[in-house]
């Protein structure tokens, strides 16, 4: 479905002959962890990834780097956010955060 609505959105924009390549890019998405889980996260994320880069997107921005979305306040804990992150609360890296800093290094 991911592919089909990229190449959706792509015949729908106008002709650029300035601008080489797609102009579509995936943004703002992500799964919260607290409420999905990691092993969630493992699955959907990377196919996700690989169908967004396979297309040529320019660009895939993860949501976000810390999450912005409380279940209770103050924020304390992991637990105290829903978990749409790769820096969590505690100061700990997210499995998205290692997950993206192998794609950028080119490891799969």
């Amino acid at each position: 479905k991911l592919r089909a609505a990229l190449e959706y959105i792509a015949r729908r924009m106008p002709e650029r002959s300035d601008i080489q390549g797609v102009r579509v890019y995936i943004g703002e998405y992500g799964l919260p962890e607290t409420v999905v889980g990691e092993e969630r996260l493992k699955q959907v994320i990377p196919p996700a990834a690989d169908v967004a880069e396979e297309f040529g997107c320019p660009y895939i921005i993860y949501w976000q780097l810390y999450c912005n979305e409380p279940v209770r306040e103050p924020v304390i804990t992991n637990a105290d956010s829903r978990g749409f992150w790769l820096i969590k609360p505690d100061g700990t890296i997210a499995w998205t955060w290692e997950f993206y800093a192998r794609r950028i290094r080119g490891e799969r």
